[in-house]
């Protein structure tokens, strides 16, 4: 089963969903409808773990896994994916599914670049293409957009056949997809869940004012009830005025504001685990937070080295009463193991340091590898006593 629990996703200072929570089951078909704007492709976006220019925080599990870490296969369709370039689709297959969609043979395309084929025929390679990669997730946005009504016939056709064996999440303006395909809908407006219904009921005899206003008007534009960002949304402590871990300064609110957030409660260190960090050591400065970038990549753990220096920067701080920040991206995976490794050099034993640290932060420390580093470091500096 794919569980979305309590779910926040934020674009900047800009909320986009709030508190979504819903549950798709394996197999199964979930749609996601709402108007324009109202968080559906964010949505997919944040199940797939792509989520650059978003914030989110919560909990999304595969099988009461992280999804982030799970063994799972994820399709993901993009809105607006088409066909370009040379195709490795055997002509057979590209011949069959024109037909199938009562578009006639493709032998007509064979001479032709792809690149001038009709837009629509380009559309519904690419979206066939995705459909028939094996997967034990598929997140599709917007599948039948763009495409002619056979076409469409034989992706929601081809939907209905893969949540028989797997996962399915669809984006769609289209209520046939919903209608045609069968499974669950739910409604998204006002940056959350309004309804979630089986489709055929949904848009038969919904059971919410908003479910109504959408199926007999295709829209449901409902006011943002969620309060702006603050300059300390997702700041958790570990040691209140000493260390603390968060998502990138920028994320949730205005860096600077964030800078300053971090400087009026005690934190003099700011160290970030990103790859690349995406602001200059100079504008952290001038808050008078010292900066160091220490990359890792995500979902990994940091190597032996760089979190025995952040451990003696942090420990150095500290025992000066100077506050030190840890972030990477989410504020979860490289920061809840760097601060874990921490607590661990400064006594705690591991088991111990990640319960703090997921505590102060649900779905810290992401991955395996992460948590059995704590655990290695743990052991490797005991040798040192």
């Amino acid at each position: 089963m794919l569980v979305v629990n309590q779910v926040e996703v934020r674009h900047a200072d800009q909320a986009v969903l709030h508190q979504i929570t819903l549950s798709v089951d394996d197999p199964g078909l979930l749609f996601l409808v709402g108007g324009g704007g109202s968080g559906k492709s964010s949505l997919l976006h944040a199940m797939a773990g792509q989520n650059s220019g978003l914030w989110v925080s919560g909990w999304i599990s595969w099988q009461g896994l992280p999804l982030s870490s799970a063994p799972v296969a994820i399709v993901k369709l993009e809105q607006n994916a088409k066909m370009d370039g040379q195709t490795s689709i055997p002509f057979d297959v590209l011949d069959l599914w024109l037909r199938n969609a009562g578009h006639g043979d493709a032998s007509v395309l064979i001479t032709a670049q792809v690149e001038t084929w009709p837009r629509a025929i380009r559309r519904y390679f690419a979206v066939m293409r995705q459909l028939h990669e094996p997967a034990d997730i598929y997140l599709l946005d917007e599948p039948t957009a763009g495409l002619e009504d056979g076409m469409a016939m034989v992706v929601r056709q081809r939907i209905k056949t893969l949540a028989n064996n797997a996962c399915v999440v669809v984006a769609t303006h289209n209520r046939l997809d919903c209608l045609e395909a069968g499974g669950q809908t739910v409604l998204l407006a006002g940056g959350t869940v309004q309804e979630c219904n089986d489709s055929r009921q949904f848009f038969s005899n919904p059971g919410t004012q908003a479910g109504r206003i959408y199926v007999e008007t295709g829209n449901c534009n409902l006011p943002m009830r969620i309060r702006s960002a603050r300059p300390d949304d997702d700041v958790w402590w570990l040691i209140p005025g000493l260390l603390c871990g968060m998502s990138r300064p920028g994320m949730m609110a205005a860096a600077p504001k964030q800078f300053r957030h971090l400087s009026d409660k005690g934190i003099h260190v700011l160290i970030c685990t990103e790859e690349r960090c995406i602001y200059s050591a100079r504008e952290p400065s001038e808050f008078g937070l010292q900066a160091y970038h220490f990359p890792i990549p995500d979902l990994a753990p940091p190597n032996f080295g760089q979190a025995s220096d952040i451990c003696r920067i942090a420990e150095a701080a500290i025992a000066r009463r100077r506050g030190v920040a840890v972030h990477c991206r989410g504020g979860l995976g490289r920061t809840g193991t760097v601060l874990a490794s921490v607590l661990v050099w400064l006594g705690d034993d591991p088991d111990g340091a990640i319960e703090k640290v997921r505590s102060a932060r649900p779905m810290a420390i992401q991955s395996g590898a992460q948590e059995n580093f704590v655990h290695d470091f743990a052991r490797r500096i005991s040798e040192w006593h």
